[in-house]
């Protein structure tokens, strides 16, 4: 059974369970990453990609943003004072080639 969780997430958030921010990354091409909880906040936090490929690859649950290890690859989002936690659950999936280095998955500048 495959469990649909962009659906899921979407459920939980219509009954106040709101994620601070929720990107699919969904999208095929572009720049632009999509924050799925705009509608239900009113407001949203769209990320920008730098040097990546969007939707490259494709998996059972949708699409992915694709890095090949080059500098600068990377999403960022602009600061928000709703980013300013001190306990918080982030999650992320991810299919790395290469475990043998140091790769930086969430980080959080306050510049």
């Amino acid at each position: 059974m495959v469990l649909d969780y962009r659906n899921i997430i979407l459920e939980e958030a219509s009954q106040g369970g709101l994620p601070i921010a929720y990107w699919p990354m969904q999208e095929v091409n572009g720049t632009s990453i999509a924050d799925l909880m705009t509608a239900a906040r009113g407001t949203g936090y769209t990320g920008t990609l730098a040097a990546g490929t969007l939707g490259a690859d494709a998996g059972t649950l949708g699409r992915a943003v694709s890095f090949n290890g080059s500098s600068g690859q990377k999403i960022t989002v602009p600061h928000d004072s709703a980013f300013n936690i001190t306990t918080c659950t982030l999650e992320c999936w991810v299919n790395m080639a290469n475990v043998s280095v140091f790769q930086r998955l969430i980080s959080k500048w306050t510049n």
